[in-house]
């Protein structure tokens, strides 16, 4: 009997990543290296040939499930036949199982080792181009009905995305305890409140708002305006605008130094009130830390 082809690298390794994916929802890091190896079909020294250690092997899960490529796999599955409202149900529905399978993984395995600011950005530029893949395809899908909108295709994938977030996201229910969600995180409720809003007869019977119209003013800003890094507001300083650094302020601040008694008469002790930027700007720096490190989390 003729031997069945092995499979491609990443083949092999995607397909033991959705192998394992229940025992590790289930386990988490407590998974033993047979359960793996069990739950993969494979021997414990194939599981290890494929990954070097169980961390990388979790860390690939993770990665499997916040990328795109698993769910633009899901969206290319898509029949593109399908009449408008079922394709976007489709999507909505492969969007929200991301978001669910996504949130038990990173909670059966636990917070993350706290980032420095490097490794932050480079992850926050990588979910950012992961979210660019992610629109296109949902974009591409939208494209041949783009006449029946009023928005854009790519206006249409960003709203479908945030509704998404905004209903169905586990994190944000988890955080809401025992208040109950009022809006559906069904699919067709989602794309039916997306297409035809919450009037009851939601046919216009007068021009609307200029969508495309905002859109191309939006691209036109966008074009316009030099890109700038959020993540440098963590290094500015209290009381220092945006962008600017504590070294390109003292021109105020030295000519205040050289007269003290006729700006701040009153000042009989300066020396306590230029130790208080130094005092604050742990705690500005440990929020803002922290609030990433929730939000990778």
């Amino acid at each position: 009997m003729a031997r069945a082809a092995a499979l491609p690298a990443d083949e092999r390794r995607a397909q033991i990543l959705d192998a394992v994916a229940p025992v590790i929802k289930q386990h988490g890091r407590q998974a033993s290296t047979r359960q793996l190896a069990e739950a993969a079909g494979v021997a414990e020294g194939t599981l290890f040939r494929v990954f070097s250690s169980k961390e990388e092997l979790f860390g690939a899960l993770v990665e499997r499930y916040i990328g795109a490529g698993l769910t633009l796999e899901r969206v290319d599955q898509i029949d593109p036949t399908l009449p408008f409202a079922e394709r976007l149900t489709e999507v909505v529905r492969i969007l929200i199982g991301r978001s669910s399978e996504t949130f038990e993984i990173l909670h059966a395995l636990g917070p993350p080792k706290e980032p420095d600011a490097k490794d932050r950005i480079a992850f926050r530029d990588h979910m950012l181009e992961q979210a660019r893949q992610i629109d296109r395809a949902v974009t591409g899908l939208i494209e041949p009905d783009a006449k029946q909108l009023v928005v854009s295709p790519a206006q249409l994938a960003e709203l479908l995305g945030g509704m998404v977030f905004a209903v169905s996201n586990p994190m944000l229910r988890h955080f809401r305890g025992s208040q109950p969600m009022r809006l559906s995180d069904e699919p067709e409720s989602i794309v039916d409140l997306l297409l035809h809003g919450c009037l009851v007869d939601s046919t216009r019977t007068a021009e609307g708002f200029d969508h495309l119209g905002a859109e191309a003013e939006a691209l036109r800003k966008a074009a316009r305006s030099p890109a700038t890094d959020p993540c440098s507001v963590a290094t500015s300083s209290p009381g220092t605008p945006q962008g600017q650094s504590r070294q390109e302020q003292p021109d105020q601040d030295h000519s205040e130094q050289h007269h003290p008694e006729q700006d701040h008469p009153e000042q009989d002790h300066p020396e306590q009130d230029q130790s208080e930027p130094d005092q604050s700007e742990p705690d500005h720096r440990s929020s803002t830390e922290s609030a990433a490190a929730a939000t990778v989390n």
